[in-house]
Formats: structure tokens, sequence, C-alpha cells
């Protein structure tokens, strides 16, 4: 789902908008569309806007459900630890908020603390999925699935697992079966097509929270998936170790998962496999919990 609101719109604009959305109200406008028309639609809306303001929001799968693009707005968007924020200048002020990098982190902090103080501190979620995939590429729009993996979590306890190989391509670039392992004659082999396999991995998460390592990718490239084969979509909420990580250990020199198991001598140890990946999330996860208890 995309939503544009818009100020001052040319008639020539408001024609072109037509040919994607529905105008729901007076500058507002509904629709849904690709990424690849989405941004095309921005980058048109952003060269004929003039002096008029625009604002454009859709779905994605980040912690938030959303994202956002703003124009001409006199509100300041800025990024909090992976959480895109608006912030009102104040007219006396406005000067002091030119640029987001005036923000200091204790700022923001003040500003989002009393939402914050309200959100649930993940080690009270006990139930939950840990999720996991191994792809072609990063690119989230071309790259196809080639294994997936999840944990079921009950009472912090291992219950059951779920690992597929998955037969999506007829060839893997040569530097995937380098990192992974995996060739394509395991995929003819062991594979499950690409529907299959997607079916059964949303009936064993069913609708529980699901945990990864920089899980947007994973997410973005599940609902892709999803949507090429007209399978339920992938709506359940999602909670980012990579992010976590970064508020409760600072400055560490990167949040890899491969660097965090080393530093947190974890059990299990990520090998670019999706369920040895979601053995060393889980522990990570752990270990994590284990310093809000210290």
């Amino acid at each position: 789902m995309v939503i544009v609101t818009l100020t001052k719109c040319p008639p020539k604009l408001r024609g072109d908008l037509s040919k994607w959305f529905i105008e729901i109200n007076t500058g507002v406008y509904c629709g849904n569309v690709n990424q690849r028309v989405r941004e095309a639609v921005w980058q048109r809306i952003c060269e004929n806007i003039k002096d008029g303001k625009a604002t454009l929001v859709y779905s994605t799968n980040n912690e938030q459900g959303f994202d956002f693009k703003v124009h001409n707005s006199d509100w300041e968007p800025i990024d909090f630890d992976g959480i895109k924020l608006m912030i009102k200048p104040h007219k006396k002020k406005e000067k002091a908020y030119e640029s987001k990098k005036q923000f200091t982190k204790n700022e923001i902090r003040k500003i989002i603390s009393k939402s914050a103080k309200q959100r649930a501190n993940i080690s009270d979620i006990q139930d939950y999925c840990v999720i996991d995939i191994e792809t072609t590429g990063l690119n989230v729009d071309e790259c196809r699935i080639i294994e997936i993996a999840a944990l079921k979590i009950r009472g912090s306890k291992i219950i059951d697992q779920f690992e597929t190989l998955v037969c999506s391509v007829h060839e893997i670039p040569l530097k995937i079966t380098q990192l992974t392992g995996i060739n394509i004659d395991m995929l003819h082999e062991n594979g499950l097509s690409t529907k299959n396999a997607l079916s059964k991995f949303m009936a064993f998460i069913q609708n529980d929270v699901c945990i990864g390592h920089n899980i947007a990718f994973d997410a973005e490239v599940i609902e892709n998936h999803l949507e090429e084969l007209n399978l339920r979509p992938f709506r359940n909420k999602k909670i980012d170790t990579l992010r976590m990580a970064r508020q409760k250990m600072e400055n560490l020199d990167n949040y890899k998962l491969k660097y965090l198991a080393k530093l947190l001598e974890i059990d299990h140890q990520p090998t670019h496999r999706a369920l040895d990946d979601c053995m060393a999330v889980f522990d990570v996860l752990c270990k994590l919990n284990e310093r809000d208890r210290i």
C-alpha cells in the first residue's frame, strides 16, 4: 500500500498520479504499486511539485512496518538506531535544525523517551520463531531463496525446527556456492519447490513474532516471493538482533553475526547455512538478554 499527500499539486501532475492512484480526498492519493513504479512516481512528484509539499508513505518489512519520504517539508526526517522519526523544528530555532547531524543521540532519546518506555523488552517475549534464509545475492528485488529455516521457541526453549533447501533457480552464482556450500545439484536432489517450501515455512511460523539478524532483508525477500506466488503475506511482528546489539553493545567494530558470535562466545557459530545461522541468532539473543539481567 502506498499513500501520497500533496499540496499545490499542478493539474498535469494530478493527471499523472491518476494513472496509478485513486484520489480519496483533495491531494490524498492511495494505491498499490510495486517499488519501481513507486520510485518513478516519487521522482515525477519531486520534479513537478514546485513550491508545493509532498509526503509518500509505503509498507515495507522493517520494524515499523512502513517507511516514508518527504519533499519541501517543514519537518525534519531523522534516523534513530534504524527507526525513522520526524521532528518539527520550533520556528525560533529553525536554523539549528538545518542538518540532521546537529541532533545528538541524547536529544533524540529525550524526544522519544516516552514511547520507548512503553515498548516491551524482548526478554519478556518467550514464545517466538527465529528465522534465516540463504539467497542467490543481496538485491532484494532480484535474489532467490535457496534455503530457509526457522526455530520455534516456547518458554525460551527450542521445541521444534524447520529447514529446507529451495529449488528456485537453474544455477547458483559461484561466490554463493563458495560462501554457503550449496550447489545446484543439492537443490535439484533435495530442494522443495518455492511454493511448497514457503507454504511449509508460513505454516511453521504461524502468527509468531519472528526474530532474525538484519531481519528486514530476510523479510522483504520472503515477502517478494510470497507475493509472486499469491500466498498469504508475511505480516508477523519482527524483531532485529542486529538493532538490539547496536543498542546494548555500543562502539563495536561491526555487528555482523559472525563477529557477535565470536565476541559473545556462543555455542553455535554461523556458517551461512540457514539452520546453523538460526541457532547462532538464538544464542546471540540469549546473551543479549542476559546483559539486561546483569
